[in-house]
């Protein structure tokens, strides 16, 4: 039975609106007969919970605790980094989903670790085309939706990029 760990939800993104994407990929998983548990859990408990040694730990979740604030309050620090860079070292998986890279500029381990950083998004939502590259390039798997078109700096000469995202703003790495 493999661990599923899920830390979502932020300011900007609510976890009742994520959790139902994430649990749908699971069933399909499950369906494929994969055998998984998950556990939805909250900042305070990661800690805890990466001692447990999980086979992953998805995301979805920006640094920033005030974004709207002057002055921005983070809820990882230095020391959380460090164990979660020490968590993937040892094998385990972090899965950094959508907001999961936003506001971490600061932590310099963890960028190098998800080999990339959060840019920016226009203020605007875009028409976004959606196109996999690498072993998933069928025109089959291509999208497009009004979308909040996030731009990321990305290590793309050590990292598997299997998506990209396309809109009149540019064009960037989507996964």
């Amino acid at each position: 039975m493999k661990k599923v760990i899920a830390l979502l939800g932020d300011y900007y993104h609510q976890e009742v609106n994520i959790s139902p994407a994430l649990n749908h990929v699971l069933i399909k998983l499950k369906n494929e007969g994969e055998q998984m548990e998950i556990e939805y859990i909250n900042t305070e408990q990661l800690p805890e919970k990466l001692q447990e040694h999980p086979d992953i730990v998805v995301l979805y979740k920006a640094n920033r605790l005030n974004p709207t604030d002057e002055k921005p309050r983070y809820w990882m620090c230095e020391k959380l980094e460090e164990k979660i860079c020490q968590y993937v070292q040892q094998g385990g998986s972090w899965f950094v989903w959508h907001s999961g890279l936003s506001s971490y500029e600061h932590l310099a381990k963890y960028n190098e670790m998800v080999r990339g950083k959060f840019d920016c998004h226009p203020s605007e939502h875009q028409l976004v085309s959606y196109q996999p590259t690498g072993k998933v390039t069928t025109i089959r798997n291509q999208f497009r939706i009004v979308d909040e078109h996030y731009f990321v700096t990305c290590d793309e000469s050590n990292t598997d990029v299997f998506l990209r995202a396309v809109s009149v703003k540019g064009n960037t790495v989507a996964g």
